[in-house]
């Protein structure tokens, strides 16, 4: 039955996706040595750090790996850049506001 084979598809799929929120934690690779950070960095702090006004070691290109701390696990898919992450590639685009009473765009960059 097709729907019995979707579904059980989809249940796998749900038991190895991680779920991100702004609390979840992160490992990430420094740029510089290749080493794997030895703190864990949350989506909000990787959200300043990446997109942030000052520069920092950190780019969207970092290499992240994702931590379960209620099951003690590793995102299954592995080391990925942190670009590929929804909320991460959101916070670093640009945003424009334009106001109703203003002639001129505004470009901001939200953190």
């Amino acid at each position: 039955d097709i729907f019995k084979n979707l579904s059980e598809h989809i249940i796998s799929i749900s038991k190895h996706a991680m779920k991100i929120s702004l609390a979840t934690p992160f490992l990430y690779q420094n740029p510089t040595t290749g080493s794997p950070s030895t703190t864990t960095l949350t989506c909000t702090q990787l959200c300043r750090l990446l997109c942030g006004p000052t520069t920092s070691f950190l780019n969207p290109s970092t290499r992240i790996l994702g931590y379960d701390s209620i099951s003690q696990s590793y995102d299954s898919d592995g080391w990925k850049e942190a670009s590929t992450v929804d909320v991460l590639r959101e916070a670093c685009n640009s945003w424009y506001y334009e106001s109703a009473a203003a002639t001129t765009t505004t470009t901001t960059t939200t953190a």
